[in-house]
């Protein structure tokens, strides 16, 4: 007797393609188009318009390996502990280098990321996909100091590929009582790398966060900031992180702040944990730019993903979830905070020691859904091999 045709097979392909247009969890994403070929095929249909863009992962180092993890955005109880079985560990990718020398490098949109090393042959070495792409070597005319401090781990270097497929790398390192940054930058279809040198008069390096845009390096720290907010409310604050985005063209600011003696357990009432933003504009119609304060409720219709070495803006429509909100990670857990009532959020605990090194990636998954001709001839290829 035959097995009987499941009565959601025949559902039409135009609401199939609206259903899993609606879908921006790739679970479930992925969940729908394994229920029946006609389900799966309907994924074949979209368009680049039509695609739903999914909600961002987060990749982290611990304790030597990268760890993968699905935020639950929706929150959960403050009694609950993350399990770290719902963590998935990243394979280090062939070429790429040790735990102890790891220079992260995330795309300006989060939809890449690698890791750089310079080696023998500089490369770049997608964490996802293992495809290596060749950099050229640091110019001849470098001195050593430069050579010495790229080099340097304790800089902790990382980078980020922005859209026009510039490449930009940086490092800082505190020398006495001078923070030094060391930058490399290659444009799209140069093939040397520019080499910016330069001392900072900013706090501890962990703090601060390095852009390029519209061809200009720009170092952002929040030690001019905080005394500032101190004094208006009254309150004790310490930065817990400073992060650099591009959102529709302006280069913005985003600092998160959280009352001295705070910590992950206690209680988030308004005004404990912040974050402030500033946005880079002209200054008097002249060339000069300057860095002036942006209300939070402005960006209503966006979602702010803070990350390091990347971050960047979605609009809300297209992942399904509510503006004027960021998603940032402060000591080993995800938070949310909502700039129309001013108010965060622990969404979940990470596993421990995650980001111990500041690094903390958040990557928009690109799915390809393969047609199940395809998948058929995978199959009997990988049989036929087995019987040879």
């Amino acid at each position: 007797m035959s097995a009987l045709r499941p009565p959601w097979a025949d559902l039409p392909p135009e609401l199939l393609l609206d259903i899993s247009g609606r879908l921006h969890e790739l679970a479930d994403f992925v969940r729908f188009h394994t229920v029946c070929t006609s389900w799966r095929g309907a994924g074949l249909l979209h368009s680049p318009r039509t695609r739903p863009m999914f909600r961002p992962w987060l990749l982290m180092p611990c304790d030597g390996i990268i760890v993968h993890s699905a935020v639950n955005f929706e929150g959960v109880s403050t009694s609950g502990l993350r399990r770290d079985c719902d963590d998935m560990v990243l394979a280090e990718p062939p070429g790429a280098s040790s735990a102890d020398d790891r220079k992260w490098v995330g795309s300006r949109d989060g939809t890449a990321a690698w890791i750089f090393t310079w080696s023998t042959q500089p490369k770049l070495v997608n964490l996802l996909t293992g495809d290596i792409t060749l950099m050229s070597q640091l110019p001849e005319n470098a001195d050593d100091k430069t050579k010495q401090l790229w080099k340097d781990p304790r800089g902790n270097p990382r980078g980020i590929v922005y859209g026009d497929g510039t490449v930009f790398l940086y490092t800082c390192i505190r020398q006495e009582h001078t923070m030094i940054l060391t930058a490399a930058t290659m444009p799209p279809g140069d093939a040397a790398w520019s080499i910016t040198l330069k001392e900072l008069d900013v706090p501890r390096s962990r703090l601060l966060n390095v852009a390029y845009h519209n061809s200009k390096i720009y170092v952002r720290a929040c030690d001019k900031l905080v005394p500032k907010l101190n004094a208006i409310n009254e309150r004790d604050y310490i930065c817990g992180g400073t992060y650099l985005l591009e959102s529709r063209g302006e280069l913005i600011s985003a600092f998160v702040l959280h009352e001295q003696g705070w910590q992950v357990n206690d209680d988030l009432s308004s005004g404990t944990l912040l974050v402030e933003l500033e946005a880079l504009e002209e200054a008097n119609g002249d060339d000069k730019m300057r860095w002036v304060e942006r209300e939070g409720r402005s960006l209503s219709d966006r979602v702010l993903f803070l990350g390091s070495p990347a971050s960047f803006s979605v609009d809300a429509t297209e992942l399904g979830m509510d503006g004027g909100c960021a998603y940032f990670v402060l000591e080993a857990c995800v938070f949310r905070y909502n700039f129309i009532n001013r108010e965060a959020k622990l969404l979940e605990w990470l596993r421990h020691g995650s980001g111990a090194d500041g690094v903390n990636l958040w990557l928009r998954p690109q799915p390809t859904i393969a047609p199940i001709q395809e998948i058929r001839e995978r199959l009997q290829d990988s049989n036929k091999g087995r019987k040879g």
